[in-house]
């Protein structure tokens, strides 16, 4: 009988994922047909659909049967032809869910994106960033907040608590998510750790703790049951830090939702690159989904020690989401591509072989500083040619660069010399991934 994995996967490389399912069954392959990245014949139209729910056998990433999540946290807007762009960068990476966050990417982009995403096999889960901070109140109720602040702003307005003790903030939270939940094409909605207290930084909350960590409970139950009476399909989870630190830094006591029923699923964030594998431990013995990954290289943190950790947390049979997109090269993004188990994939032309071959070194600069191209052994004049990318400082892709020449590396030092000049008033971080001498002056 036909491999079913491999008849999938070449079906799929030809066909939209979708697709793929449909002339699975359609040949005579019924069991085990689903897909691996789930998808659905439901209208993404239908007020309060789950998207990228189960088509024929399949379920979507993070159901009950479907696959594991490996999907990035999006911390920016994606409207419009964006979309695109970020579905691409999806499949260049190999994630099989995306979770825009609703603070920056209005609803009605959020089903454009799930219906763009749902074409390429990927899932859309809504990333619920805001949590229980707004800013300013948001013009609500003053009466609905802490009385102090932890001094967090944006923007210059300062972020205010909703005191879950009182029943009326609770039906302020309840009554938003519901909003949400019925949002179309999304499988799944997440909240972060800013459902949560930072006790250190909030004096009013000081000899409240226990009170705190009763009204959150109390929260996550009632919007839980909420949600599933708006949306019976979706998914209500979180993410946050491992059991020990939520408690004693957050009055959260997420193992007593998992215990209780009134979450759907819980993801554990391990941002310190060297921490990750007793987070790990520590997520296996939870009981949790997956991991979260920091994604910005440097300090502690190399792209090789990324994708070790990334291949750690799956082989643990964890799930893992990345917070923001990785800045890693062409070798490190295919090698995370395979690691994701991700579709095969034909390579954008700044990808492609037609870049300069040569000495593979990469070399970084942040601070809006243009990259020094050049090494300590330039100490003639001699062309080089180069290659690479730049990306904001929140991950996010700016500008590629490719083919670019320069020959005054003897003389100047060397900064790069085909970009746009006009980026570098903001903060960027840039790699030149591929260098080679290519003659004399």
């Amino acid at each position: 009988m036909t491999n079913l994995f491999e008849f999938r996967r070449k079906v799929a490389e030809v066909v939209p994922f979708a697709l793929a399912t449909a002339v699975c069954v359609n040949a005579g392959i019924v069991t085990g047909c689903q897909p691996e990245r789930g998808t659905s014949a439901q209208s993404l139209e239908t007020k309060g659909s789950s998207g990228l729910g189960s088509f024929l056998t399949g379920a979507a990433p993070g159901a009950p049967g479907g696959p594991k999540v490996k999907g990035i946290w999006i911390a920016e807007n994606v409207e419009g032809a964006r979309a695109n762009e970020v579905v691409e960068r999806a499949l260049q990476h190999g994630f099989n869910t995306l979770l825009p966050n609703i603070r920056y990417t209005p609803e009605q982009s959020v089903t454009h994106l799930a219906r763009v995403a749902a074409e390429k096999g990927i899932d859309v889960q809504l990333w619920l960033e805001e949590g229980i901070k707004f800013l300013g109140g948001e013009g609500a109720d003053a009466s609905l907040f802490m009385p102090c602040s932890d001094g967090g702003k944006e923007h210059g307005v300062e972020k205010q608590y909703l005191d879950v003790r009182k029943p009326e903030a609770r039906r302020f939270f309840v009554q938003k998510a519901v909003e949400w939940a019925r949002i179309p094409g999304i499988s799944a909605m997440q909240y972060d750790d800013h459902v949560g207290y930072f006790l250190a930084k909030l004096p009013c909350s000081q000899g409240a703790a226990s009170a705190l960590s009763n009204g959150l409970d109390l929260l996550v139950k009632e919007t839980h049951a909420a949600v599933k009476q708006a949306n019976p399909r979706i998914r209500f989870e979180f993410s946050h830090h491992n059991a020990h630190w939520a408690r004693s830094n957050f009055a959260v006591n997420w193992p007593n939702w998992m215990q209780t029923k009134t979450i759907d699923g819980m993801y554990t964030q391990a941002y310190t690159a060297a921490n990750v594998g007793v987070e790990i431990e520590k997520a296996k013995a939870s009981g949790v989904k997956g991991l979260g990954l920091q994604n910005i290289l440097g300090n502690d943190q190399s792209g090789a020690t990324l994708l070790k950790n990334t291949q750690s947390t799956l082989q643990a049979g964890l799930g893992v989401i990345f917070f923001k997109w990785p800045n890693l090269n062409t070798t490190e993004r295919a090698r995370l591509r395979q690691l994701l188990g991700g579709l095969s994939y034909a390579p954008s032309t700044t990808e492609a072989s037609s870049r300069p071959t040569g000495e593979e070194a990469v070399y970084e600069t942040q601070n809006g500083l243009e990259p020094n191209v050049c090494l300590p052994s330039d100490t003639q004049e001699r062309r080089i040619r180069y290659a690479g990318y730049c990306t904001s400082n929140e991950g996010e892709l700016e500008a590629n660069f490719d083919g670019c020449e320069r020959s005054t590396c003897a003389a100047s030092g060397g900064g790069m010399a085909c970009t746009e000049k006009s980026k570098w008033s903001r903060s960027f971080f840039c790699r030149v991934l591929v260098r080679k001498i290519v003659g004399p002056l």
